[in-house]
């Protein structure tokens, strides 16, 4: 990835990407405003719209719908560690 992220905030992205029911478990608490990094505040509105249609998302189909990087996708969700800390990477 060429910009550097919060690895928190990357992580909250990634675990939602690796497991979209940790989307719903976070997604009150936060929205793309929260986020320092433009990419990440981007991505979490891309899953954000795909996930309140009731759609399952990852890295490919939000890159195919969406203007992300498929490369900087998986990169992030492959640096994730896991999404069962989710809720608390918000904090």
């Amino acid at each position: 990835m060429s910009e550097e992220y919060d690895q928190h905030e990357a992580s909250v992205v990634g675990a939602c990407i690796q497991d979209n029911g940790a989307y719903w478990k976070v997604a009150g608490t936060i929205n793309s405003g929260d986020f320092a990094s433009r990419f990440l505040a981007e991505t979490w509105d891309a899953i954000t719209q795909v996930a309140n249609r009731g759609d399952a998302f990852d890295v490919v189909s939000l890159s195919e719908e969406f203007p992300l990087p498929l490369a900087t996708l998986a990169r992030l969700t492959m640096d994730t560690p896991g999404s069962a800390n989710a809720v608390s990477y918000t904090h």
